[in-house]
C-alpha cells in the first residue's frame, strides 16, 4: 500500500490508512508526503521536487514496494 499526500505525513491520510490496515489486514505501507517540515513557499513543482513527490519519485516508490 502506498499513500501519497502533499502535506505532512504524520497525522495525515497515510496514518489513518496505516491504523485501519493494522487492525483489519496488516500490510506493508509506504507513505509519501512532506516529512516533518514546516510550511515553505515555492511553486507546486519546486515543492513536489524537494519533497520527492514527482511522478518519477512515485514510480520509484511503487517499484520498491513491489519488490
Amino acid at each position: 500500500m502506498i499513500t501519497i499526500e502533499d502535506h505532512q505525513i504524520y497525522g495525515g491520510m497515510g496514518s489513518a490508512v496505516a491504523e485501519l490496515l493494522a487492525k483489519k489486514c496488516p500490510k506493508k505501507i509506504e507513505m509519501l508526503g512532506v516529512n516533518d517540515s514546516f510550511g515553505e513557499s515555492g511553486t507546486k513543482e519546486e515543492l513536489y521536487k524537494k519533497h520527492h513527490l514527482t511522478s518519477k519519485n512515485i514510480i520509484l516508490a511503487v517499484r520498491e514496494v513491489m519488490r
